[in-house]
């Protein structure tokens, strides 16, 4: 599947915890229950309930839970407890996602109490390929032996820049005071400015020179293709893109700003018309 590629999660949840290790595993805990909550969502009930079947059959190999324990409960973000179905369907949802994933040990409660705690309606997500995830657990863990290492800065500035909204020429524009505000698990500028104070220590804010390295870094590295579409005050437009190469990207730039000039020809020849329709 698919979906084994990705794990899903809110930019919010880089904040989370009180070291890099806790944020990145609620990271994983959460993309574990959103892969299984997508796939409830948009398989038909049938094909669901296979996967749902399939998931249990391994959690019996590996001597796991295959149903939620009966003294376990889930809470919502509010403090209220959901009902037992309700609670038993999301359960079954994070098996489902467990075995996408092929995860071994971990726990379906706690992937799912944390998809309660820190996923909320307006969240911003970032998606990130599963092999980016489990370095930057590792990493985090002081696994040795990594050929890869990605460190705590680089996974934070790696999800600020894939949760921004890749446009349909396969590539997104985003500058260093956003990057800067979702690396600190904040969707927004002012968001970030209005709770600076209250950053935990471990999402300390990056300075534009760090956040310049890191991201050359990377694209060195081969995680990214960008391009400097226009330079300005506070940086101008950077193009990134996570599936198009560097020749690719800049011709998908160029298509851009020739659409976008050709809708703005269009439009204000409307508004030369509107202006011709209405002179006394």
């Amino acid at each position: 599947m698919s979906e084994s590629k990705y794990f899903t999660a809110p930019i919010s949840a880089l904040r989370s915890g009180t070291a890099p290790v806790e944020a990145v595993e609620n990271i994983l805990n959460i993309g574990i229950v959103n892969t299984g909550v997508g796939l409830s969502n948009t398989m038909p009930e049938e094909e669901y309930q296979e996967a749902l079947e399939e998931a249990q059959k391994r959690a019996a190999k590996y001597k796991e839970p295959q149903k939620m324990p009966p003294r376990d409960f889930l809470v919502r973000a509010d403090g209220l407890r959901l009902s037992q179905p309700t609670a038993e369907k999301l359960w079954n949802q994070a098996l489902v996602g467990w075995n996408v994933h092929r995860i071994t040990g971990g726990s379906r409660t706690r992937d799912a109490q944390s998809w309660l705690k820190m996923t909320s309606h307006g969240e911003v997500f970032f998606k990130v390929r599963s092999d980016f995830l489990w370095t930057a657990v590792k990493t985090a863990r002081e696994e040795d032996g990594l050929e890869q290492r990605i460190s705590w800065r680089e996974f934070r500035i790696l999800a600020a820049i894939l949760s921004a909204r890749t446009n349909k020429y396969g590539f997104a524009f985003i500058g260093w005071e956003t990057i800067q505000a979702r690396a600190c698990g904040y969707h927004s500028k002012e968001l970030f400015k209005a709770n600076k104070e209250a950053i935990p220590s471990h999402c300390e804010p990056l300075t534009i020179s760090k956040i310049y390295a890191t991201c050359d870094k990377l694209e060195a590295l081969g995680f990214y293709a960008r391009t400097q579409y226009s330079k300005g005050r506070t940086g101008g437009y950077m193009a990134y893109s996570f599936k198009l190469e560097r020749k690719a990207l800049i011709q998908a730039v160029k298509n851009w700003a020739a659409a976008n000039a050709s809708f703005k020809i269009k439009v204000d020849s409307f508004r030369d018309s509107d202006r011709d329709s209405f002179a006394k």
